[in-house]
């Protein structure tokens, strides 16, 4: 299940949303295609919100143990439509077995795959939006 995190969801200048994988396994090609839907409806939401700005979908893995070809290419299907609008997906949140998986395949060269948690990541977007 894919999961709006309001908490920590904030639509600051250029906007940001966060999106919590609440599932261990990402196998499912239900929840995969539920997971590609939910991102092209937050990052066009997220775009409406911050004024057709720049707008960054965070993508929580911190409870993901598991995930297969099939969200890989969801993860890549769910990233095209972003790039030429100036939007940006990051994946965070990475077990070091799961990041393992996106460098492996040298999807970590075309998606930005992070290890830290969502609070550091949010940091890290907030100050390069203050630059």
């Amino acid at each position: 299940m894919i999961i709006v995190d309001r908490e920590r969801s904030a639509f600051v200048k250029g906007g940001m949303a966060v999106l919590k994988i609440d599932k261990a396994k990402l196998t499912d090609p239900q929840d995969i295609a539920s997971f590609r839907d939910e991102i092209k409806q937050w990052s066009k939401r997220c775009a409406d919100l911050a004024g057709r700005e720049k707008c960054t979908v965070v993508v929580d893995m911190s409870k993901v143990e598991y995930l297969d070809s099939g969200a890989l290419t969801a993860f890549i299907l769910a990233n095209q439509p972003l790039k030429p609008q100036g939007h940006q997906m990051v994946i965070t949140g990475a077990a070091p077995h799961i990041y393992s998986i996106f460098a492996q395949t040298r999807m970590d060269e075309i998606l930005d795959v992070r290890q830290e948690t969502v609070e550091q990541t949010m940091a890290t977007l907030k100050s390069q939006l203050t630059r």
